[in-house]
């Protein structure tokens, strides 16, 4: 009898530690793995946003070059949470503002996004240009080819999200002498985006052009010099309205 009772202790004992074992294992997989298998799958995700975001920035710019005002273009953005924000302003010479919005795309703790004809991701409070926004020199002048998104649209989906963009013409000012843009924006990260954007800008030109940055709070501001001559500088804005679904 004391044998029986002892191996039915022991049999107690063993289910008690493979319970044990189990639970170990799924705290372990909840842990570990399950966030893992999460961040993989919104990095997948992440990376299917960015080819449409870059492929509607080329889509904008190739809309804009053909000057037909009307002309709409349907794209459709893989699952998550999408919304236009404002982004501030950009000022030229501290006046001739010209209002910025962003197109974000959202899933998980990623979040992408269009502005100023530029593609950047965010995460957390880091944030980077994946595409920046165009500038050329050709001829003697700095062209700043800056598409503006007007309208509203904010979604979520588990499937796929249809978006239209519809060009509506393009407003060219030219400034001579020594310009300077500002940007207006309340977004750390985003202010941060746009000095990495200066800073670029004045490293490709660093041949025909002098660029001084300077920040203060909510703002962030770069002045254009010619190291030759006066300065040339185009800023074309090409106006898009966007819209949640097809057009």
């Amino acid at each position: 009898m004391t044998e029986k009772r002892e191996a039915g202790i022991a049999s107690a004992v063993a289910v008690l530690l493979l319970l044990a074992v189990l639970l170990v294992c799924a705290g372990v997989w909840t842990a570990a793995v399950l966030p893992a298998e999460q961040h993989r799958e919104a990095e997948k995700e992440a990376a299917e946003a960015q080819v449409i975001l870059t492929d509607t920035v080329f889509s904008l710019r190739k809309t804009a070059e053909s000057g037909l005002v009307g002309v709409s273009i349907s794209l459709a953005f893989p699952k998550g949470t999408l919304t236009t924000e404002d982004a501030g302003y950009l000022a030229v010479n501290g006046t001739n503002r010209i209002y910025l919005q962003t197109l974000s795309h959202e899933t998980g703790v990623i979040t992408q996004g269009i502005c100023a004809g530029g593609v950047w991701r965010r995460d957390g409070e880091d944030a980077a240009w994946i595409l920046l926004p165009k500038t050329v020199y050709r001829n003697g002048v700095l062209s700043l080819e800056l598409p503006t998104l007007i309208g509203e649209t904010a979604q979520g989906s588990s499937s796929l999200i249809p978006v239209s963009f519809c060009y509506e013409g393009t407003h060219t000012k030219t400034f001579t002498g020594t310009v300077s843009l500002t940007v207006a924006t309340e977004e750390q990260w985003m202010q941060d985006l746009w000095h990495t954007y200066f800073t670029e800008t004045a490293y490709q030109y660093a041949d025909v052009v002098d660029v001084t940055i300077s920040s203060s709070e909510h703002q962030i501001t770069a002045g254009f010099t010619a190291k030759a001559g006066d300065l040339v500088l185009q800023v074309k804005e090409s106006v898009h309205a966007v819209s949640g679904g097809q057009r």
